[in-house]
């Protein structure tokens, strides 16, 4: 059986714009700054991104953990909000691909 694949590929301005809003939501913040670099990591048996924001107006960078399935809500929850259409029934991940994040759904 065929499956379909589809990528979406997130600028880092939309991402940050994405993890903002989804984690107001849950009581949680994003440092401020520019996202300058993403890293895809492992604790015990969970996925997390390594995202490192540079705060031009201090001239530091500082780094934050955000959980895979914390990622995949924020972008759908953008998607929608900005009238990306996506299918229900399909599966869903994120990835990070040349240091921006994509959101990759299947129909199998």
């Amino acid at each position: 059986m065929s499956t379909e694949y589809r990528r979406i590929t997130f600028n880092n301005i939309e991402l940050r714009s994405a993890l903002e809003s989804y984690l107001a939501q849950n009581n949680g913040s994003i440092p401020k700054g520019d996202i300058s670099s993403i890293k895809s990591t492992r604790k015990s048996n969970d996925f997390f991104y390594e995202l490192t924001l540079f705060n031009h107006a201090k001239q530091k960078g500082k780094s934050m953990l955000v959980e895979q399935r914390d990622s995949v809500e924020a972008l759908i929850e953008f998607c929608i909000g900005n009238g990306i259409a996506l299918p229900r029934a399909a599966r869903k991940e994120t990835r990070d691909v040349d240091n921006q994040m994509c959101l990759e759904i299947f129909l199998d």
